[in-house]
């Protein structure tokens, strides 16, 4: 099953252009999922819906990266989570389908820059003499989280 999801950032944008996009790419009308929220907003409830409805099989289509995720981070973090469930991701403007090896690899290139952001941002934050103990290691938790999604999308087979 392919399951569409959209968003616009503001209600003045016109959600159109994504949602003929998903249509063209075979998904019916009533399986595309469309937000009217800022990317930052933690709070989607299409996009939590959508997630939900999808089953291992199953192919989450968008239009671009950045309808779907937050960060880089976030993108990464969701795409291995879809991976692990058995569900595609497909991202028609960036050309990018986890079901094929070329997806699979693109994916890892943004895993790749996830975590080099991730290891900047932990960097800057060491040699800060007010960072605490915790926040450090709250960053270093992080970063191992980024490496193993990157490394459980690169996995072949998979």
């Amino acid at each position: 099953m392919l399951l569409g999801y959209g968003r616009v950032s503001t209600a003045d944008q016109n959600p159109d252009h994504q949602t003929d996009a998903l249509h063209r790419a075979g998904v019916e009308p009533t399986d595309v999922y469309l937000d009217h929220a800022s990317g930052a907003k933690a709070s989607r409830p299409q996009l939590d819906q959508a997630l939900r409805n999808l089953r291992a099989g199953d192919t989450l289509i968008i239009t671009r990266l950045d309808r779907l995720g937050r960060s880089v981070l976030h993108l990464v973090t969701l795409g291995a989570s879809l991976r692990e469930r058995g569900i595609g991701l497909k991202v028609l403007e960036q050309g990018i389908d986890t079901g094929t090896a070329e997806g699979r690899a693109m994916f890892g290139m943004l895993s790749v820059l996830a975590t080099a952001l991730s290891n900047r941002s932990c960097g800057t934050l060491s040699k800060n003499f007010w960072t605490s103990r915790s926040s450090t290691q709250s960053c270093f938790q992080q970063r191992l989280l980024v490496t193993a999604n990157a490394s459980w999308a690169l996995r072949p087979g998979r």
